[in-house]
Order: structure tokens, then C-alpha cells, then sequence
């Protein structure tokens, strides 16, 4: 039979490890919000990258034609 010590550590215990499931259930939650705020992020991004890529070539384009121009003008 357990000593009134040993009865009153394990029930320390336990609460403790009640404490720590609510805690880790709060952080559970707060880690599926910031997912859920993420994954909007991520489609805002993804949606934005198609235009990002237009740009880049565009300005690849621009940067090509200048240097083809300069190099007819050099040449010529």
C-alpha cells in the first residue's frame, strides 16, 4: 500500500501531466491556425508567381533587344 508521501507525489504527477496535455493541446491549436494562415499565404504567393515569371522574361526580353541594338549600332 502506498505511503501518504508516495500517494501525494503521484498525484503531483498527474496533475502535472494534466497541465501538460491542456498545454500541448493549446499549442496544437495555435500550430493548425498559423497552418491555416500559412497555407493563404502560400496560394496569395503561388498566384503571384506566374506574374513574377512574365516580369522576369519581359525584362530578359528588353535586355536582349538593347544589347542586339547596341551591338548593330557597334558593328555596322
Amino acid at each position: 500500500m502506498p505511503t501518504p508521501t508516495l500517494s501525494m507525489e503521484i498525484g503531483k504527477l498527474m496533475a502535472s501531466v494534466a497541465l501538460l496535455q491542456q498545454q500541448l493541446m493549446e499549442i496544437k491549436q495555435q500550430v493548425d491556425t498559423l497552418n491555416t494562415n500559412l497555407k493563404r499565404e502560400f496560394v496569395l504567393r503561388s498566384e503571384i508567381a506566374p506574374i513574377k515569371n512574365l516580369i522576369g522574361i519581359i525584362v530578359a526580353t528588353t535586355g536582349t533587344a538593347l544589347v542586339m541594338a547596341l551591338l548593330n549600332l557597334i558593328l555596322k
